[in-house]
C-alpha cells in the first residue's frame, strides 16, 4: 500500500521530522511512503530514502497536475498533511486549497501536533489572539495523528483520532559517555556542554515591529544567563543566522543548522539541553534519550493598558531584569518564542506527563533558573526526572503502533 505524505511548510522542519519519523514505521510496517515537499527539503528526504515529487513554488495549475498525476499513478490509499495548518494557508506559495485534496480517492487524514480540537479556539500569536486559526476546523482534513510528545497521551479516545509515540528510536544516551562524544566532535572534555537551537522560524518576527522590543527584551535576559553559564561550561547554539550567530564569542560557540546523523553526535555529548519552544521535537528527542533538559516560557503580560505590578512577580528580579521591564512597554507570555502560543497550548499541557520530564522555568526569574540548573548539571534533580521519564516511556509503549494504526484506518 502507498502512504502519500504531503508537506508545504518550507521552513518548519519539526513538521517534516515528525512525518519522516512516522514515514520510517510506516516502510517497517511493508508500506510504501512517497513524498510531496517543496524544493527546501529535497536533501532530507533523499537522506532517508522516500521517493518523492516537488512542488514548484507560485505555480499552482502545475502543482494540481503533479496531484492528479500521483492519484493516477500511484492510487494512494491514504493520504497525509504534515502540516494541515501550513496548508490551509499555502494557496499563496503553491496555489494549493484544500479543495484540491479531493482529486485523491484515499483516504485523508493529518497529523495534529497539539490536539486541535481542545486547542485551535483560542490561539494566540505575539500577545494577541489569532481569530483566522481558530475558524479552521481540522475534522475538514479526516482522521487525526497525535504524536506524543507533545499531545497528552492520557487525553482520551476520540473518534478518528490516533494517539502514537514520536519516536520509538531514542537516542543511545548515557551521561557517563558524554567525553568521549566530546573527542570525537572536537570540544573541551573538562567543562559540561550546554546546547540549545535556533530555527529559521525564530527570526520571522522581524515583520511585526510592534514586537521586536520585547524580543530583544527576552533574547537580552537569556543571554545573559547563557553567559553566567558559560563561566563555567562548554555552551554552543545550532540552527540558524541570527541573534546568537552574531553574539559568538567566547561565552557562545555557534554552528549553523547540522544534518540529522551529525546533530545527534552533538546530543550525545551533551550535558544539559535547553529551549525556549516545549513544543520543540530536539527538547523531545533529548528529553526521551535521557538527556537532562529545561525549557523557557514566560508567563508575565503587561501593556501600556495594563500595567506592570512589581509587586505582584512570583519572583524577585535581578538589577538587569529590573531595569528591563521598568523600559519594557509590552510583554506577552509565550510557551514558543517568539512567537506566544501561551493561552493555545495550556490544554494539551495541562496534566501532561511531558511535563515532569524536564524542568519548567520561566525566563525572567534568572536567580532560580542559575539556581535549578547549576542543580541539575550537579545531578541534584536527576533521578526525579528519570523516574518521571521512565514512568512516561511506560506510557507511551502501550499506545497502538503505526502499524496497528494503519490497519485501523483501513479497516
Amino acid at each position: 500500500m502507498i502512504i502519500l505524505f504531503i508537506v508545504t511548510s518550507f521552513w518548519a522542519y519539526g513538521e517534516l521530522g515528525i512525518a519522516c519519523e512516522f514515514a520510517l514505521r510506516v516502510r517497517e510496517a511493508g508500506h510504501k511512503p512517497y513524498f510531496i515537499i517543496p524544493p527546501s527539503h529535497d536533501k532530507t528526504i533523499e537522506k532517508y530514502g522516500f521517493p518523492y515529487t516537488t512542488l514548484l513554488p507560485k505555480s499552482g495549475q502545475v502543482n494540481r497536475i503533479l496531484l492528479t498525476d500521483i492519484e493516477l499513478r500511484l492510487k494512494p490509499e491514504i493520504i497525509l498533511l504534515a502540516d494541515f495548518l501550513n496548508y490551509n494557508f499555502c494557496e499563496s506559495h503553491y496555489g494549493l486549497t484544500p479543495d484540491d485534496l479531493r482529486i485523491f480517492s484515499g483516504k485523508l487524514g493529518t497529523f495534529d501536533n497539539f490536539d486541535w480540537v481542545i486547542t485551535g479556539n483560542q490561539m494566540d500569536t505575539y500577545g494577541f489572539r489569532a481569530d483566522k486559526f481558530g475558524e479552521i476546523d481540522v475534522r475538514r482534513y479526516g482522521f487525526r495523528l497525535c504524536p506524543c510528545p507533545i499531545v497528552n497521551p492520557h487525553s482520551g479516545e476520540r473518534e478518528n483520532t490516533y494517539h502514537y509515540s514520536l519516536f520509538t528510536q531514542n537516542l543511545p544516551y548515557r551521561a557517563d559517555a558524554t567525553k568521549e562524544w566530546k573527542i570525537k566532535i572536537g570540544l573541551p572534555t573538562d567543562k559540561k556542554l550546554i546546547l540549545f537551537t535556533h530555527a529559521p522560524w525564530q527570526e520571522s518576527y522581524k515583520q511585526y515591529p510592534d514586537v521586536e522590543a520585547f524580543v530583544k527584551a527576552s533574547n537580552e535576559v537569556f543571554y545573559y544567563l547563557i553567559k553566567c553559564l558559560a563561566k563555567e561550561h562548554t555552551v554552543l547554539c545550532i540552527g540558524a543566522k541570527g541573534y546568537f550567530s552574531e553574539c559568538e564569542n567566547d561565552h557562545i560557540l555557534y554552528k549553523e543548522q547540522l544534518p540529522p546523523k551529525e546533530f545527534e553526535q552533538f546530543l550525545l555529548a551533551t550535558d544539559l539541553f535547553i529551549s525556549r519552544n516545549i513544543t520543540s521535537t530536539s527538547l523531545a528527542r533529548a528529553v526521551l534519550s535521557g538527556i537532562p533538559s529545561v525549557n523557557f516560557s514566560n508567563s508575565l503580560f503587561f501593556s501600556k493598558t495594563k500595567l506592570l505590578r512589581k509587586d505582584q512577580l512570583p519572583f524577585k528580579p535581578i538589577a538587569l531584569v529590573d531595569a528591563i521591564l521598568e523600559k519594557l512597554e509590552r510583554c506577552y507570555p509565550y510557551r514558543m518564542f517568539p512567537v506566544g502560543w501561551y493561552k493555545f497550548l495550556a490544554p494539551v499541557l495541562k496534566n501532561n506527563p511531558y511535563g515532569k520530564t524536564l524542568l519548567l522555568l520561566e525566563q525572567f526569574d534568572v536567580t532560580n533558573s542559575l539556581k535549578r540548573i547549576n542543580e541539575l548539571l550537579e545531578d541534584e534533580r536527576k533521578e526525579r526526572l528519570q523516574q518521571s521519564l521512565r514512568q512516561y516511556k511506560q506510557t507511551l509503549n502501550e499506545l497502538p503502533s503505526v502499524a496497528q494504526i494503519i490497519e485501523k484506518i483501513k479497516g
